[in-house]
């Protein structure tokens, strides 16, 4: 039902019984270096970290702080930052949460 691909979280559509919850992706990039949880809100969509009630709570994860290539000039000693690296979330673990019973 929860799929990685790349910096993103999918949720495949499933019924359940406040309706039918559509397939959903969240990037997940923004929240690099936090704790992240991913909720069903009441309206059935995909939210991460809210401040109100939702329906359920999927899934949560320590995702990496944002990563970047750096080198250091030579004559001035300053560090140059180059582009930072995309958000892999192949290596972390996520701590999933079962649907309630109905769904």
């Amino acid at each position: 039902m929860l799929k990685l691909s790349g910096s993103k979280l999918q949720l495949d559509g499933f019924k359940c019984e406040k309706g039918m919850v559509a397939t959903q992706e969240i990037d997940l990039s923004p929240f690099q270096g936090q704790t992240v949880r991913v909720y069903l809100d009441n309206n059935l969509k995909l939210v991460v970290n809210p401040m109100y009630d939702c329906y359920w709570h999927l899934c949560e994860m320590e995702l990496p702080h944002p990563q970047a290539d750096t080198i250091i000039d030579e004559e001035s000693g300053e560090e140059i930052r180059f582009e930072p690296k995309p958000l892999d979330l192949d290596k972390i673990d996520i701590r999933h949460f079962d649907l309630p019973k109905e769904a």
